[in-house]
């Protein structure tokens, strides 16, 4: 999470949006032990999280976390609270309509200080990559059939945050398992492109 520090400075606070019951912040606090972060999430799942404790195959570390962690039981879809060097997005846009991506992706710009960015971690079809096609069919229609969602392309998701007011930092990095990818993405007038 110090991906660019930014006037010589770290990131210090992450905000797992629809973070679940907090494994990834979790993980994250594990590996970085200056941060702190907020887990926004709905009412119930929040409730879950706050009586969670660590996985047994989380990684060591991740005990004690409570105390870095700031819960924020409401949609995401609602105004997110400020004050977050990252937003970070795991899964979730896959699950969600164009317009719905959109619509969230503008309440993360609203949320955004100037510098911060937009971590979005999903499955990113690649036309190019020799990946058999019918597995990718496949998790495509089943994202628009059971959650009206789908997989997506790099230039997909580029077009998404660019109709959101956000441009991609640096190309996408391939992710160590599940075939995710990481997209990293800030305000256009930080020197953002559109790809």
């Amino acid at each position: 999470m110090d991906r660019g520090a930014r006037n010589g400075e770290a990131d210090t606070h992450v905000a797992d949006i629809g973070g679940g019951t907090g494994g990834t912040l979790r993980s994250i606090f594990a590996r970085h032990p200056h941060l702190s972060g907020t887990l926004i999430d709905l009412p119930e799942t929040v409730a879950r999280a706050r009586d969670n404790s660590p996985a047994h195959d989380e990684p060591t570390g991740t005990t004690d976390t409570t105390a870095r962690t700031t819960f924020c039981p409401q949609s995401f879809f609602a105004s997110l609270p400020p004050g977050h060097d990252v937003l970070l997005l795991t899964r979730i846009l896959h699950n969600w309509a164009d317009d719905d991506c959109v619509r969230l992706l503008r309440r993360c710009v609203e949320a955004l200080p100037g510098a911060g960015t937009v971590l979005v971690v999903d499955r990113v079809v690649s036309v190019d990559s020799g990946e058999e096609q019918l597995p990718v069919s496949q998790r495509d229609l089943a994202m628009m059939v059971v959650l009206g969602g789908r997989e997506r392309t790099e230039r997909e998701f580029c077009m998404l945050a660019a109709e959101a007011g956000l441009g991609l930092l640096r190309p996408a990095l391939s992710a160590p398992h599940e075939g995710l990818h990481l997209l990293e993405f800030g305000k256009k007038h930080q020197g953002a492109t559109v790809r």
